[in-house]
């Protein structure tokens, strides 16, 4: 089977990770060929050795406007699929700025139009946030027009897929489920990982690019309720770049609520540098309002690393009782649920037991997920287009 994996689409965060982990199994399956389209972001991720294991890679450039890029993807892509003459394409994560010719997967993942009921919990009194609310209006309205792009849609709960049917009329039939999971590369980098230094802050880490959903801004009124709380040392370490205006905006609402000290970023950590960091922290924070599914949950239970994130349903479903849960919009309730595991390490080991357990029963292997994957993409070649 001759594949074309448009990666043009993942530009940060977890969905690097996903298409790194496809890339990195498509080059030890040498039963079928495989081509790929890599954004300027992945790109910089992707080791030339795994590249030359692919049947051919085009690497777009940079670009940080998202309009730019999508006209970027919109130029290239048909072009590039007529050049390959692919059996079926996977766009990773959509939805996909272009039509195929050949049968077309897109993965899907995008919970704003999934969750129309939650929409209050993004809107904000300050123009930066009314201007981002008006973009995300219009980006939703293309996102749901961008829906017919796609022949078959991959989602990764059994809950999007009904939602996706029953909100956008996306025929179920034509939805696969393929359950989430963490990167081979990431239990790779596990094993390599030592114990850390416990003589350091009690170290919280909030693994997560910059969306609004993410409710990242949160993160420094929580640090002085839970300073107010706890007499214990301890730190929060995101993964911003520092350069950025989301950063710099954390930074600033640090110094207002007086904890400049307790909240800091390591910048955008790579793929395979990830373990480790989770290995060094003594808790996982994820305050969102919206998913999915997420990477943060399973990699928190593989790495064995306390989780603490927000009292939702999408999180209810993906964690059960792996997890301390908190109202992602009160800061002290947040607070409460950190300064729970700070102080008792019997509910640290308990989360860390469940997590291993609800990550077998919950999540399939890196290997399991592929072999599910491909099925999906045989499966879409040979009913061919819709």
């Amino acid at each position: 089977m001759r594949v074309l994996l448009d990666c043009a689409h993942l530009n940060t965060g977890g969905a690097i990770q996903v298409g790194i982990a496809i890339l990195e199994n498509a080059a030890r399956t040498p039963a079928h060929e495989w081509h790929a389209v890599l954004s300027g972001r992945i790109a910089a991720q992707v080791p030339g050795s795994l590249e030359r294991s692919l049947a051919s890679v085009v690497r777009l450039p940079v670009r940080n406007n998202p309009w730019t890029r999508y006209a970027q993807i919109a130029r290239h892509l048909p072009g590039i699929e007529r050049s390959i003459e692919p059996e079926v394409v996977f766009t990773v994560f959509g939805p996909a700025k272009w039509r195929a010719r050949a049968p077309h997967l897109v993965g899907f993942a995008i919970p704003h139009v999934l969750y129309p009921e939650t929409d209050v919990y993004l809107w904000h009194k300050d123009l930066r946030r009314l201007l981002a609310n008006a973009t995300l209006s219009l980006q939703l309205r293309w996102v749901r027009r961008a829906l017919h792009n796609a022949d078959y849609l991959v989602v990764e709960t059994a809950t999007v897929l009904k939602r996706t049917s029953d909100l956008h009329g996306f025929p179920a039939e034509r939805i696969f489920v393929v359950r989430n999971s963490y990167s081979p590369v990431f239990v790779e980098s596990l094993a390599q990982v030592g114990i850390p230094d416990a003589d350091r802050p009690f170290s919280v880490l909030v693994p997560s690019a910059y969306y609004l959903h993410k409710n990242l801004e949160i993160v420094p009124a929580v640090a002085r309720e839970l300073r107010a709380m706890t007499g214990a040392d301890f730190e929060f370490v995101m993964t911003l770049p520092p350069e950025t205006p989301e950063w710099k905006g954390i930074q600033r609402l640090s110094v207002e609520h007086g904890v400049p000290d307790r909240v800091r970023t390591l910048g955008a950590v790579p793929h395979r540098e990830l373990a480790g960091r989770y290995r060094r922290s003594d808790a996982v924070f994820l305050p969102t309002l919206l998913e999915c599914s997420t990477a943060v949950y399973p990699e928190s239970f593989a790495a064995g690393v306390p989780l603490a994130t927000s009292s939702l349903d999408f999180a209810k479903e993906l964690c059960a009782d792996a997890a301390v849960y908190f109202d992602p919009l009160s800061p002290k309730d947040a607070a409460r649920a950190l300064a729970r595991l700070m102080a008792d390490g019997e509910l640290r080991g308990r989360l860390v037991e469940n997590g291993r357990r609800v990550l077998r029963e919950t999540y399939p292997s890196p290997e399991k997920k592929w072999e599910d994957q491909i099925a999906c993409l045989e499966e879409g070649a040979r009913r061919g287009k819709k």
